[in-house]
């Protein structure tokens, strides 16, 4: 996702925001109040406010993907950006599209290594503990583990 080429002309660029904005809008467009937005933007402004309160949800970028890339990609001659707001919309865009990669693809993956795996592995351990009579043998609780459909079991306990 970040491989692609990197556009080396302003037409690139320009047809590249166009289709990143085309599969940005793919993604909204079953987002309820999308299709009322994309007819009338200023009368659904509404529809990206709703966004703003969300948490990083991918379609939170997307949406601000869409409004942000389509001020350039549908800008016209009659009303051109001036060249400062054109530079803090492309900074936007960047983070933006940075944002909507990154809940799209890999957030799962980064916050992967934080959750308990193995935590259940313990908690059918510590239950078959307390509710055992505690007066069985170590060569019991070794069985236990070994045979436990959770033999894994054995491995966090270090044993």
């Amino acid at each position: 996702m970040f491989a692609d080429d990197d556009p080396k002309t302003h037409a690139e660029l320009v047809s590249k925001l166009a289709e990143e904005v085309e599969e940005a809008k793919r993604l909204l467009e079953s987002t309820e109040g999308f299709a009322e937005f994309m007819a009338d933007p200023e009368g659904h402004a509404d529809f990206l406010d709703r966004f703003g309160d969300q948490d990083a949800s991918p379609e939170k970028w997307a949406s601000l993907f869409v409004a942000f890339g389509s001020a350039l990609v549908n800008e016209n001659e009659e009303q051109p950006l001036d060249d400062e707001l054109r530079q803090v919309v492309m900074w936007r865009l960047a983070k933006i599209r940075t944002m909507l990669l990154f809940t799209r693809h890999i957030e799962d993956l980064a916050w992967r290594g934080y959750q308990n795996f193995g935590a259940d592995v313990l908690a059918e351990a510590l239950t078959a503990w307390d509710t055992s009579d505690k007066n069985e043998s170590e060569e019991h609780w070794q069985t236990f583990l070994q045979d436990s459909p959770t033999s894994s079991a054995s491995s966090l306990l270090g044993r």
